[in-house]
């Protein structure tokens, strides 16, 4: 897959994803170009979440590689997948139940000084970021 001209800014190149006795993903190859809106659909068990999983950084591939703005990768780690702009919005309703909404948008991210975390800075972000979204819509 070509990632230049074409503004892709992330290529998934023959994935594939084992566990004993499951082929969780088989050679996935899915180019993403910068402004597009995908939808991965299937049955339970298809891969639609270990592909999201292999994408962020969770878990390795056993196989292929993803490009991500031109730089080839065969695993990632969450924080790298992060820096590059690559993050998950998982299914589960609640990431964590007893933190607030703004503490789970910062989950591994909190703002502070390594000792005490600044809500009111997050809370603030966290409005930003809500009237971005609210005007995009």
């Amino acid at each position: 897959m070509k990632t230049e001209g074409n503004n892709i800014a992330l290529s998934v190149e023959n994935i594939t994803k084992t566990y004993p006795g499951v082929i969780a993903l088989n050679h996935v190859s899915i180019d993403f170009r910068q402004g597009e809106v995908h939808a991965l659909v299937g049955e339970n068990g298809a891969g639609k979440s270990t592909l999201m999983k292999v994408i962020s950084g969770a878990i390795s591939p056993d196989e292929g590689t993803f490009v991500i703005n031109g730089t080839s990768y065969h695993k990632i780690t969450p924080a790298e997948a992060s820096e590059k702009g690559i993050q998950i919005v998982h299914q589960e309703i609640s990431l964590v139940p007893f933190l607030s909404v703004t503490e789970n948008i910062f989950l591994g991210n909190f703002i502070g000084n390594g000792v005490t975390v600044n809500q009111k800075e997050m809370r603030r972000k966290v409005k930003e970021l809500f009237a971005q979204l609210i005007s995009q819509m």
